[in-house]
């Protein structure tokens, strides 16, 4: 590595590229950039976008050896960090869960393969029951928000609803969301194939979701999403329309068989 970080790839003079400073553009431009795709779409990216012109700003500073403004400038940026923290907790909680997903060991070919064939035969039946009380809702235009738990609990979410621990079927889940169920107002959590809780009170996203007329349910499972790995899936009242949220986006008016497919491969 010290031999990497201090040879050069080109003297231009004035300044020595090395290969090392190849590959800390590289890693840098990549944490940038995944952090811009987190705040996306929210108020956060102006803010995020501020902070970054300021830093610049301070980097000419340092520069020209400016010492008054560089001072005031160094305090600020020291104070900053802690409202960055207060401001951005969400979505720093959002890139934490990116960074801490571990998703290289479960997505191992021989490992879904040889080790995990019976718990995927038995998720795939699970899912299929809720795509078909997906489908049925929809055809009714009953409204529904399920929330999947992947790898990390969303206990802040269950501990807002009403626990049932029972198996998944689509008849349990139809019943649920009837208007004349009293659980049928807010979400219902399943994890590990079986339903949780329901009539679970999810949080609500920030940032403007497409298209613009849609309501709190979708607005919650898009916060929820951003919060979390789960995935959300939502049957509009007023239209019918399915929906999956994951990862703070959302899939508006998708097909059974695009529900299916894009819950699959979110989840496995």
């Amino acid at each position: 590595m010290l031999a990497l970080q201090y040879q050069e790839l080109y003297d231009f003079g004035w300044f020595t590229l090395r290969w090392i400073d190849l590959l800390d553009l590289g890693i840098t431009t990549l944490l940038v950039y995944q952090v811009y795709k987190l705040l996306r779409g929210s108020i956060a990216i102006n803010l995020f976008l501020g902070v970054l012109s300021i830093y610049a700003f301070w980097t000419v500073i340092r520069y020209l050896d400016m010492r008054l403004l560089d001072a005031i400038l160094r305090q600020f940026l020291g104070l900053g960090v802690i409202a960055f923290i207060i401001l951005f907790q969400p979505e720093l909680r959002q890139f934490l869960l990116f960074l801490g997903r571990g998703r290289q060991f479960s997505e191992n070919r021989l490992w879904r393969k040889y080790v995990a064939k019976d718990e995927s035969d038995g998720m795939d039946q699970a899912l299929m029951e809720v795509v078909q009380a997906m489908k049925r809702m929809a055809e009714h235009k009953i409204g529904a928000l399920i929330c999947l738990e992947k790898g990390s609990p969303i206990n802040f979410v269950e501990e807002t609803g009403v626990p049932i621990d029972a198996e998944i079927s689509h008849s349990l889940l139809e019943s649920i969301f009837t208007k004349n169920s009293a659980l049928h107002d807010g979400a219902v959590v399943i994890f590990e194939g079986r339903i949780r809780a329901a009539r679970c009170t999810l949080p609500v996203t920030n940032k403007s979701i497409e298209p613009d007329y849609l309501g709190i349910r979708h607005r919650a499972a898009v916060g929820v999403s951003e919060r979390s790995d789960a995935v959300c899936l939502i049957v509009s009242e007023e239209t019918g329309a399915m929906s999956i949220a994951h990862e703070g986006k959302l899939e508006y008016n998708v097909s059974p068989d695009q529900l299916y497919k894009a819950i699959v491969a979110h989840l496995k």
